[in-house]
């Protein structure tokens, strides 16, 4: 169903801007408020299918409890003549991917953001959600530089009170075994079918710090069943050198925290996004200090050759003067 220039309830759509698997993403305008949004809208062949519309109104139920600058806020879901739809923010910036794709982050820049991302996480946690398809293509970098998660399409509310212990379970069909997110990001209990709990997001939270750090996803294969298998039993590949002016020390740092956001285990990860929160910062400080003093020797002005010759002469000559003042004639 093509709604570019019609009228959603009270938002007159303006234009398509993404698709996914379990929606398409338009400009509209609130005609009541008037102002712009993103309205997010189950497409036509979904429309039958009641668990993907159940999942979708999920998406917005979930989303709408949590208020933090690093997530999307949801301002209202309804149906219209069989239309499902939920409309949010519009954020203005791109994609993470596309931020990676065009130009590799800085190791700086990836902890900045990583840290924005790992305290939006924390706060959906802490509300009892998890997002379980946190990718790259599912943070927007705002246009002042800011990280927010948007999609929590397959996220499932669990237990407030029971956090710690509480788990989801992916979706499976008896004859298939279904399993909801994307393979390239999930977390080995995911690809395994198993029941995931919020340590699942910090697993696929280390695969997007890593893809920031090193361009590139630790965990690829050519098909899905060798992306699985990486997943499952490839050890998590070093990153690479990521700059000259970062110290051995400040590399190690990075490393272990991506090292244990990555933990096939899910009880050898961390077990809370605060904590990767608190690690990420700590690494930042670290980085901004072992690169200081660099800096700020080669800020400092440089004194031409000549000019440090000249004014050795005028402290000789002057030296000699004095000399010759105390002779006695």
């Amino acid at each position: 169903m093509e709604l570019t220039g019609r009228t959603l309830g009270h938002y007159r759509i303006c234009e398509e801007i993404s698709r996914g698997g379990m929606g398409v993403v338009y400009r509209a305008t609130d005609t009541r408020l008037n102002r712009d949004v993103a309205l997010k809208v189950l497409p036509d062949d979904l429309t039958t299918d009641a668990d993907r519309r159940w999942r979708f109104l999920s998406e917005a139920q979930a989303a709408s409890s949590l208020e933090h600058p690093h997530i999307a806020v949801i301002h209202e879901a309804d149906e219209v003549d069989g239309v499902a739809y939920f409309a949010m923010e519009l954020i203005r910036g791109e994609k993470l991917s596309d931020l990676i794709a065009r130009q590799r982050p800085t190791a700086a820049r990836a902890l900045e953001l990583g840290a924005e991302i790992a305290a939006g996480l924390a706060r959906a946690h802490d509300k009892g959600i998890v997002h379980r398809d946190l990718k790259p293509a599912n943070v927007m970098v705002t246009d002042d530089g800011h990280a927010k998660i948007i999609d929590f399409g397959i996220a499932k509310l669990i237990e407030a009170s029971a956090i710690a212990g509480a788990h989801t379970r992916t979706s499976h069909d008896t004859a298939v075994g279904v399993v909801l997110g994307t393979m390239t990001y999930m977390s080995p209990e995911q690809a395994r079918g198993e029941t995931v709990d919020h340590r699942s997001d910090i697993f696929s939270f280390g695969i997007v710090l890593h893809e920031m750090l090193a361009g590139q996803s630790p965990f690829k294969g050519k098909t899905i069943i060798e992306t699985a298998s990486a997943i499952l039993y490839q050890p998590t590949p070093r990153l690479p050198a990521l700059g000259p002016d970062v110290v051995a020390e400040a590399s190690q740092d990075i490393q272990r925290i991506v090292d244990k956001c990555l933990a096939k285990d899910a009880a050898d990860r961390y077990q809370g996004m605060k904590d990767v929160v608190v690690d990420l910062r700590a690494a930042r400080r670290r980085l901004e200090t072992s690169t200081q003093p660099a800096i700020a020797a080669d800020s400092r002005p440089r004194v031409p050759a000549w000019a440090l010759l000249a004014a050795a002469l005028v402290v000789l000559a002057v030296t000699a003067g004095f000399l010759l003042t105390q002779q006695p004639w």
